[in-house]
């Protein structure tokens, strides 16, 4: 689960990616699905060039961005990180806050860690989970509001994930408990000789309604529940969501948020006095994989069909060492300042168990 297990701080990478300027804040792209690298008749990426330099000991940016709004931005020639420290790497149009240190906050332990990662697999499933405050809450030295957990389940996993509603205080708390009370019901169900995944799912997010009343605080759900020969079974809360991925392609298995919702920042979250609940079912093949997520992760993907959609689908393609997941989803896009979560849940080859 994320507060305390397995948790490693991840190396950044640098890598430099050319981009068209699309921001995660903006409504969700026409693009059809499954998101794949456009081919040469397609519409191409605007190239914009960035880089660094070292310069006296220290690395200076060659070229500045455009600072987004309501994030403080070190001027072009300013410091940006200690010498030598690793840099996310840019999908799209760069963030230039991401490119700044965190604040230090006034008091930290491991389970309010920044970034967080674990791993682990067995003769059916390799899981790989990161999780990391976004942009927006590492400048200002605040917490992330993502939380995550998993529990085994007979031959079934339970996978839960939820984003804390920021406009709330106490979201933070309420994801946290919304994702451990969602599976702890879900394995009591998927646990059972002949389990029906889909009623284990729905009771689920009912368990989480109910554990997140009295609390001050909001959050997301996404609940997923795989069974042994590949059958999983979904339902969800919110905006957070999950994906397939499939042959270097991405499957959406919830629809993407209207334009509407998107703009007014809306999104329907638990407690709820009549949860809107929607559900949605997928088979995996061997060496395929389910992947849930809160928005922070969701958005640019589908905004990014020619950037991020293909990186973190190349990334992923096998499955990472959980620090190397942890740097891949940390990258720099113009806009994309939320926190990121990102489970994932690949189906192993005969032939790799």
């Amino acid at each position: 689960w994320s507060p305390g297990v397995g948790q490693y701080q991840a190396a950044r990478i640098t890598a430099l990616v050319a981009s068209p300027p699309s921001a995660c804040s903006g409504a969700p792209t026409s693009q059809a699905q499954p998101w794949r690298r456009q081919s040469g008749s397609g519409k191409a990426d605007t190239t914009r060039a960035y880089g660094w330099r070292d310069n006296g000991g220290s690395r200076r940016r060659v070229r500045d961005s455009t600072g987004e709004a309501g994030i403080p931005v070190r001027k072009s020639g300013e410091d940006v990180r200690a010498p030598g420290a690793g840099l996310p790497p840019v999908l799209g149009r760069p963030s230039a806050a991401a490119g700044q240190p965190a604040a230090l906050r006034p008091e930290g332990w491991a389970g309010r860690a920044a970034y967080r990662a674990d791993e682990g697999q067995d003769e059916r499933w390799a899981l790989r989970a990161a999780s990391l405050a976004g942009v927006r809450h590492r400048l200002a030295g605040a917490d992330s509001e993502d939380a995550y957990a998993w529990r085994r389940a007979g031959q079934a996993i339970v996978v839960a994930v939820g984003d804390g509603v920021g406009s709330r205080s106490g979201s933070a708390a309420a994801a946290l408990v919304a994702v451990h009370a969602g599976c702890e019901a879900a394995s009591l169900l998927a646990g059972q000789d002949v389990p029906d995944l889909k009623v284990a799912c729905e009771e689920a997010v009912g368990a989480a309604n109910r554990a997140v009343r009295g609390g001050t605080g909001a959050t997301t759900l996404v609940v997923a529940v795989a069974g042994p020969e590949g059958h999983c079974s979904l339902a969800r809360v919110g905006d957070s969501t999950a994906m397939v991925l499939a042959s270097g392609e991405w499957r959406a298995l919830f629809p993407s948020p209207a334009a509407d919702s998107v703009s007014s920042n809306a999104t329907a979250a638990l407690p709820a006095d009549a949860p809107s609940i929607d559900t949605a079912e997928c088979v995996l093949s061997p060496g395929e994989a389910l992947v849930v997520m809160t928005d922070g992760i969701a958005d640019p993907l589908r905004d990014g069909p020619t950037t991020v959609a293909p990186a973190l689908a190349a990334g992923m393609v096998v499955p990472p060492a959980a620090v190397e997941l942890l740097a891949l989803v940390d990258f720099s896009r113009h806009g994309c300042h939320d926190d990121r979560t990102v489970v994932g849940l690949w189906r192993r080859r005969p032939e790799d168990a």
